[in-house]
C-alpha cells in the first residue's frame, strides 16, 4: 500500500506540493473513483490511477547507466552546481545515485530507485568491485603498488587490499571494494602521490561501454540480474 501523493510523486509527476495540488483540484481517480486526500492509500500493483483521464504507468526498480561528465555533482538538487540529473528527463528526478563520483571525477554512475540494491551493492562486506583510472601527478613505485595492494590505514578506516594494473608511469587501474568519501584520492595521497584525474569505468559487471560523457540509458535485464546476484548475502 502507498499514499496517492507519494506515488504520483515517485512517477515524476511533480514535487509532493504540486501533486497534492493536483489532487486538491480533483483531477485524480483510482479505478474510476475521484480521490481528494494525497494520504488515500491503494494497492499500486492492482489500481489504476488517472490523472486528467490518462492513465499514470507504474513504474517502479528503474535502472539507469549514467556517464558522468566533470563539472556536476551527484545530488537531485544544488544551488551552486550543475546536478548529474540535469542530463535525465523530468521523470527521473525522483532517483537516487548508487554512491557518489566527486564533482571532478568522470564516469560510471548507476542511478535508482532500488534503495535496497543500492545498499547491497555499496557495503563492501558484497566485494562489489569499482574499477577507477588515476592519472598520478608523480611516476608511481614498488613502495606504492605494495601500499596500495596490502590495505592503507586512513585514519578513520583501513582500506581493503587494492587490485593495481600499471597503464604507464603515470597511469594506473584500481579496482576496489569500498566507495568511501574521496577514497581513491586519499589513498594515493597517503603512499606521497596526487590523483591529477580520475575516472570510474566499472562498478560490478557493469561497464560504460562506448556510452558517450554526459549520456545515459536504461539497464538490460541481463545486466540487472548480474547486478543482483554479485550482491546477494
Amino acid at each position: 500500500m502507498i499514499r496517492l501523493d507519494r506515488f504520483l510523486a515517485n512517477q515524476g509527476i511533480g514535487t509532493r506540493k504540486e501533486v497534492k495540488q493536483l489532487i486538491r483540484q480533483q483531477l485524480v481517480r483510482i479505478d474510476g473513483v475521484l480521490i481528494e486526500r494525497g494520504d488515500h492509500k491503494f494497492d499500486e500493483e492492482r489500481c489504476v490511477v488517472t490523472l486528467r483521464d490518462e492513465v499514470i504507468e507504474h513504474h517502479k526498480d528503474v535502472y539507469l547507466l549514467f556517464h558522468k561528465p566533470a563539472g556536476c555533482v551527484c545530488a537531485n538538487h544544488d544551488p551552486l552546481h550543475p546536478t548529474v540529473f540535469d542530463h535525465l528527463p523530468a521523470c527521473y528526478q525522483r532517483l537516487s545515485t548508487v554512491g557518489r563520483l566527486d564533482k571532478d571525477t568522470t564516469g560510471l554512475l548507476l542511478i535508482s530507485d532500488d534503495g535496497v540494491l543500492a545498499h547491497r551493492l555499496l557495503t563492501p562486506s558484497r566485494h562489489v568491485r569499482k574499477g577507477y583510472e588515476a592519472t598520478l601527478l608523480k611516476e608511481i613505485d614498488d613502495a606504492q603498488v605494495m601500499a596500495l595492494t596490502t590495505g592503507i590505514d586512513l585514519g578513520d578506516f583501513t582500506t581493503m587490499p587494492a587490485e593495481v594494473q600499471l597503464i604507464d608511469a603515470h597511469r594506473v587501474r584500481l579496482y576496489i571494494c569500498e566507495g568511501k568519501f574521496h577514497q581513491v584520492k586519499r589513498m594515493f595521497h597517503a603512499v606521497g602521490n596526487e590523483v591529477t584525474a580520475l575516472h570510474r569505468f566499472s562498478f560490478g559487471p557493469l561497464s560504460l561501454g562506448d556510452l558517450p560523457q554526459g549520456e545515459w540509458r536504461p539497464l538490460r535485464t541481463e545486466e540487472i540480474e548480474e547486478l543482483k546476484e554479485v550482491s546477494r548475502p
